[in-house]
């Protein structure tokens, strides 16, 4: 059970990020910085395989569960706050502690707030 303030929001903040690209029907949304998104009633889980010996498995329990905007719709309900969160898990094997620490580290990195998509359309007008 990961427990600590500053983990839990940074997964909020994660999550955050998912949820906007998810609404924006970006490209590629399953995936969150190379981790699978799993499919889950009332949770959100993350599969992680930097290799064949190891991975994790992270699993947030939401207070109020992983609803729909509107029927029909697939635009999802973000958290409002680290406590919509009930529960937050890391399962892992072989070394998959120590690459959910890297990929945590990766995930957090700055990066351009413009999808990939538009940085060529962007790069091309100046």
């Amino acid at each position: 059970m990961l427990d600590d303030a500053e983990t839990r929001l940074a997964l909020f903040r994660m999550y955050g990020r998912y949820v906007r690209r998810w609404n924006d029907i970006e490209p590629g949304i399953h995936q969150v910085h190379g981790a699978k998104v799993l499919a889950a009633d009332g949770r959100f889980v993350l599969h992680g395989r930097p290799d064949s010996r190891s991975h994790w498995i992270l699993e947030i329990v939401f207070a109020r569960g992983f609803r729909v905007f509107h029927p029909c719709s697939m635009g999802r309900n973000a958290m409002r706050s680290t406590a919509d969160m009930r529960g937050v898990h890391l399962h892992w094997s072989g070394s998959g502690r120590q690459a959910f620490g890297h990929w945590m580290s990766a995930e957090q990195a700055p990066r351009s707030r413009w999808p990939a998509r538009w940085a060529g359309r962007w790069c091309a007008r100046t």
